[in-house]
């Protein structure tokens, strides 16, 4: 079945297609990425918020020290409760530990991009704004 995007009108925002998904790697290298068990992955490129389960805020800086980055590598093997992409680009993420993660849309940038089965594909671009490529069957 392929991963569908739900559209929240009222909300400006769109439910990603996580559905309890178990983050099974995290990857860091000049941005913090992350795959799930349903081939959904999430690249993040520019500094966003991860708040622990003890709801310790961290800034995280995908480009800069690696170890300042150490703290969201605690999402691994959690699910995600949900995910939202808004249309103002930026994106939210909760985990099952009640973990999150909060990635600000840009001017300049392309912040992060999500990526899926069947051609899925959600890019917050420049201008705060998203690009959605739906998936196929």
């Amino acid at each position: 079945m392929a991963a569908s995007l739900e559209r929240q009108a009222s909300l400006s925002r769109w439910l990603l297609p996580f559905a309890e998904d178990r983050v099974i790697w995290c990857c860091i290298d000049y941005a913090v990425s992350l795959g799930t068990e349903s081939e959904i992955s999430v690249r993040i490129e520019q500094p966003f918020i991860y708040t622990s389960a003890a709801g310790i805020e961290h800034l995280i800086v995908p480009e800069g020290d690696p170890v300042r980055v150490a703290p969201v590598l605690a999402i691994a093997r959690l699910s995600v409760r949900d995910g939202f992409a808004y249309d103002d680009g930026h994106l939210e993420m909760t985990f099952s530990d009640g973990s999150a993660v909060g990635v600000p849309g840009t001017q300049d940038y392309e912040p992060w991009e999500l990526t899926g089965p069947y051609g899925l594909k959600v890019v917050s671009i420049p201008g705060g704004e998203l690009s959605i490529w739906r998936p196929t069957s």
